[in-house]
């Protein structure tokens, strides 16, 4: 909830659509005057997604493959401790499973980048 305040008037708005059910929402202006009289914006369509950028990866530790859950993505990258990418996957499966037995024991950094352009990254232990 917000207010600006002028000389002659005062206007106040509050933008907080639900969250709860996402989807479709309609979103418009109601102006008030000092003699209550109201007017209203145009009436216009907010499409809410619901995509969680949140990227899950098991078994962590892994030993020989490590399984990537995102919804989304266009692109995978598997990133060693030294940043060189080791493995690259376009447009992966929402549940992508990586065998890694032969890379090196270490830290490595999951890199997603989803259809909208976000980056999400998680780190796993090869053990």
């Amino acid at each position: 909830m917000g207010k600006v305040g002028a000389k002659c008037c005062e206007y106040s708005f509050n933008d907080s659509p639900p969250l709860e059910g996402l989807g479709v929402v309609y979103y418009r202006l109601e102006m008030v005057d000092k003699d209550g009289s109201k007017t209203y914006s145009e009436v216009r369509t907010i499409e809410l997604r619901g995509t969680n950028y949140e990227v899950r990866l098991f078994p962590n530790p892994a030993k020989d493959v490590v399984t990537i859950e995102f919804a989304g993505a266009k692109q995978l990258l598997l990133i060693d401790y030294l940043g060189k990418t080791v493995k690259q996957i376009n447009n992966p499966t929402p549940q992508q499973t990586i065998n890694i037995k032969q890379l090196p024991k270490g830290v490595y950094v999951v890199q997603v980048v989803t259809t909208a352009g976000v980056e999400q990254i998680a780190k796993f232990i090869k053990e």
